[in-house]
């Protein structure tokens, strides 16, 4: 029911802002400025339980699901802004641009393409034959996207990857 699939709805937006925040806190770690994301995780962690006291009570398991992606909005997006700000003299428009719109783009048409044949999968079969092309066309379609460095780059991590396979 459309009910029933708020609490998981807010809980993916939830996890996606969370993961957003993962590239430029996992760079701030790596550059000895530990404490972004000691901050983010104590705050994180404190917003995640004041919200929760406040409105599961409430609205039970949508409360909950509400206290998580609000915690995650509200700790997250500040401290990707204030990372990529402070550490790699990025502000939030460049960052936009040059980091997110691309993925979000091609995102866009991946989730289009499956939004469009979802009442034609109802068997694993089914499934495999409409992700499998979506999946190849959202890659694709990235790449295309990519500007001619980041291609450059891409080109040299994919055969890297395939050399060690084959040492492997």
């Amino acid at each position: 029911s459309m009910r029933g699939t708020w609490p998981l709805r807010l809980l993916l937006l939830g996890y996606f802002i969370y993961f957003m925040f993962q590239m430029p806190g996992n760079a701030s770690f790596g550059t000895g400025h530990t404490h972004y994301n000691n901050r983010a995780n104590v705050t994180l962690a404190v917003l995640c339980c004041g919200f929760w006291w406040l409105l599961i009570p409430r609205w039970g398991i949508v409360g909950a699901a509400w206290g998580f992606f609000l915690a995650m909005a509200v700790t997250c997006i500040p401290s990707i802004l204030l990372i990529n700000h402070r550490l790699f003299d990025l502000p939030a428009s460049r960052y936009l641009q040059q980091v997110c719109l691309r993925p979000f783009v091609a995102g866009a048409l991946l989730f289009l393409f499956l939004w469009l044949f979802r009442f034609q999968m109802f068997t694993w079969t089914s499934l495999f034959l409409i992700v499998s092309p979506s999946v190849a066309i959202f890659y694709g379609f990235g790449y295309w996207l990519l500007d001619a460095e980041s291609r450059e780059s891409g080109k040299h991590v994919l055969m890297a990857a395939f050399k060690l396979q084959r040492d492997a």
